[in-house]
């Protein structure tokens, strides 16, 4: 059951609209490649997400 809450779906419209010929990001034509990619840029997006936390005492000292 966890397992279906933690699913990210491949992003097709993504990979079918990528841009072939710019000098600025590389195609990715093998699926898995791009999947791969994708997710790792999904985890440090997520990363450089600032929230705040419950734990003021955390916050406040560092």
């Amino acid at each position: 059951m966890l397992s279906n809450y933690f699913f990210i779906r491949f992003p097709v419209w993504q990979f079918l609209n990528q841009p072939l010929f710019t000098k600025q990001s590389a195609t990715i034509l093998n699926p898995q490649h791009y999947w791969r990619r994708y997710r790792l840029d999904l985890l440090e997006r997520c990363l450089r997400i600032d929230c705040a936390s419950g734990d003021v005492y955390r916050d406040r000292n560092g």
